[in-house]
């Protein structure tokens, strides 16, 4: 393959995360409006994120369930791991072109993003 073809992998891969995410989120939008979003929010009392959308699997059981907090949740961490997945592809293309220095990079790269997405909040 030629780099031609791996800009256009890579492309598609940024590409999609983001049509992906703009869904995601649109659709979580659209279906908090349906839900009363026009009504008049009292800033005056703090109130966080329900319990359930505080896990990755009570963020995909909302959105399965197409409630729009669950929605926008599943767009929201689609669009963080739209680049670690343009990590991954650029690491699995170096592996094929057997370019090692590109493979150590990319693979500190992955590591430094996994590192501060799970532990980075501690």
């Amino acid at each position: 393959m030629n780099m031609l073809r791996y800009n256009i992998i890579l492309s598609f891969v940024l590409r999609s995360g983001l049509f992906i995410s703009i869904l995601l989120i649109s659709m979580g939008m659209w279906f908090s409006f349906l839900d009363g979003g026009f009504q008049i929010v009292d800033y005056s009392v703090f109130k966080g994120e329900p319990e359930v959308l505080k896990t990755l699997s009570g963020i995909l059981e909302e959105a399965l369930q197409l409630h729009s907090g669950g929605l926008i949740q599943l767009g929201i961490l689609s669009m963080i791991a739209t680049p670690v997945f343009r990590v991954v592809s650029c690491l699995g293309i170096f592996i094929y072109q057997r370019d090692y220095v590109y493979v150590g990079i990319s693979g500190g790269v992955l590591t430094m993003l996994l590192y501060s997405l799970f532990y980075g909040w501690k």
